[in-house]
């Protein structure tokens, strides 16, 4: 197959989710099939072109675009789009987009997330698949109930109320919609029964993510990982600072939490002042942190999708405590690969378990990494997405089955204009 591959930003480097997922699976599929790449980046991400060009047969770039005025984000309060729709629309995309389509070259064309959807909305004769990785109105309807903060409220809940309303508008455009997880699937069915979902797992790297390769010093009873500018990484790192950790001190004396991430927020770099906290902040390698602690946990209250952070604890032989949000869309079994618990008291008595058990870490350790050994290859999720790509390709009934662009392309485009 001819796949064109549309991202938001480079698979490059492996920042996030989206960019992990991306560049995982695509790697893999361009060693059966023929993978271009059209993507938004950062004139900083010119230099990984040489290393993109080693597996895509065609990179194109579009400059990124940045939009963080007050203008926008007051705009964003009255649109009917999202705000994060908005900020990446780009002129010069849309025309790439288009004259890429319109070439012909393309048996199928794959859009990474919602962000990306309304570029190919309206090129109804291109075969399309979009990859919603998560369901985000889910996230921002677990964010909503999360938080007191009133502002923060209004802000979640219009973004739920938005959300909802444009994934169920776009999505359909689409041959398929892909998810990581069947609660983000069952999610967006809740809102397009007829939309044609399947559900593309994630993996771990268990070679790069593997155990410790000799015996290393603990440098900390507790650690956590992740971007901690994201809103739930941010939550769940407060949460366990503030509200488990002192109960853990009841039992543990002096118990140390390390949180490693990118961009720390404010709010989490505070945590600091209680001296036991340490913050470290962009490193290009989490493993080394993760080799040197006791626990690793994950507390997250509120988000979506499947949290690769998880996987790769579990691919390094780590004993973990998480809540049953974290554990989501896992093939996880409480108590035998990782120990479970959403209120703070549970998971404070669940990390003083580890702490004095070497037995019972090392146990948890290693069912942990069988999982991840057994179930989360990217091959499973490569063969089932190139499955997906074959269907849609072979497929007729597209034209039959999808509504007129054009009335969703002038949504869509009314709100990007608003």
């Amino acid at each position: 197959m001819r796949i064109l591959l549309i991202t938001p930003e480079f698979p490059l480097p492996l920042l996030n989710g989206t960019r992990l997922r991306n560049f995982h699976l695509f790697k893999r599929l361009a060693q059966r099939h023929d993978v271009s790449l059209l993507s938004f980046a950062s004139s900083e991400e010119m230099s990984l072109l040489p290393s993109l060009r080693e597996f895509f047969a065609e990179v194109h770039v579009v400059p990124r675009i940045h939009r963080r005025s007050i203008r926008d984000y007051a705009w964003g309060a009255f649109s009917r789009v999202p705000f994060f729709i908005k900020r990446m629309h780009s002129a010069e995309m849309a025309d790439e987009v288009g004259r890429l389509v319109s070439s012909g070259k393309y048996d199928v064309a794959h859009v990474s997330d919602l962000r990306m959807a309304h570029y190919l909305v309206p090129h109804s004769d291109q075969a399309k698949v979009i990859d919603a990785c998560d369901c985000l109105s889910l996230l921002y309807r677990r964010a909503f109930f999360a938080t007191s903060k009133l502002l923060d409220k209004a802000n979640y809940l219009q973004l739920w109320i938005k959300t909802r309303a444009y994934e169920a508008s776009v999505y359909p455009e689409f041959d398929r919609c892909i998810t990581v997880s069947e609660t983000d699937a069952e999610e967006l069915r809740s809102s397009s029964p007829t939309l044609r979902l399947r559900v593309v797992p994630n993996g771990v790297d268990t070679e790069h993510f593997c155990p410790a390769p000799t015996e290393q010093a603990s440098e900390s009873d507790f650690v956590f990982v992740g971007t901690m500018s994201y809103a739930p990484n941010a939550d769940a790192a407060r949460f366990f600072a503030l509200q488990v950790l002192p109960l853990i001190g009841e039992r543990v004396p002096s118990p140390s939490f390390e949180i490693v991430g990118r961009s720390p927020a404010r709010e989490v770099l505070d945590l600091q002042v209680a001296g036991n906290v340490r913050v470290v902040r962009d490193v290009d390698d989490v493993r080394p942190h993760v080799w040197r602690s006791t626990v690793f946990v994950c507390p997250l209250r509120f988000g979506a999708g499947v949290k690769n952070k998880l996987l790769e604890a579990m691919a390094m032989r780590k004993p973990i405590v998480a809540t049953s949000l974290a554990c989501e869309g896992l093939m996880i079994s409480p108590g035998q690969d990782v120990f479970v618990a959403d209120h703070e008291s549970d998971f404070a008595r669940k990390c003083v378990q580890l702490v004095e058990d070497k037995g019972a870490r090392t146990r948890l350790g290693t069912m942990a990494r069988l999982l991840a050994e057994q179930e989360y290859s990217w091959w499973k999720g490569v063969d089932v997405l190139e499955d997906v790509l074959a269907e849609v390709v072979e497929s007729s009934v597209r034209a039959q089955t999808r509504r007129d662009p054009r009335e969703v392309f002038r949504w869509v485009a009314d709100g990007l204009e608003r």
